[in-house]
């Protein structure tokens, strides 16, 4: 695995592994707005008070989608 891969899905492993997602929300227009987007995608809340956020690339420029891999729900 390439260093940078290694890098990034250890800081997922450590934000992400055991956590509880609490509350699930589409993104409110303010806070939209705040991050300068016009798509206001679902947020997901952790225990940790971390929020998971789909972005449309990894610069940020506007939210984005999830997919559900499992062939229930294919794009959330």
């Amino acid at each position: 695995m390439p260093d940078i891969e290694t890098r990034w899905t250890e800081t997922a492993w450590t934000v992400l592994k055991g956590r509880t997602i609490e509350d699930v929300r589409y993104m409110t227009q303010a806070e939209a707005d705040a991050e300068g987007w016009s798509k206001r995608p679902l947020v997901m809340f952790l225990d940790s008070g971390d929020w998971i956020v789909p972005m449309q690339d990894d610069e940020g420029n506007n939210g984005g989608s999830l997919a559900h891999l499992s062939g229930v729900l294919p794009v959330i």
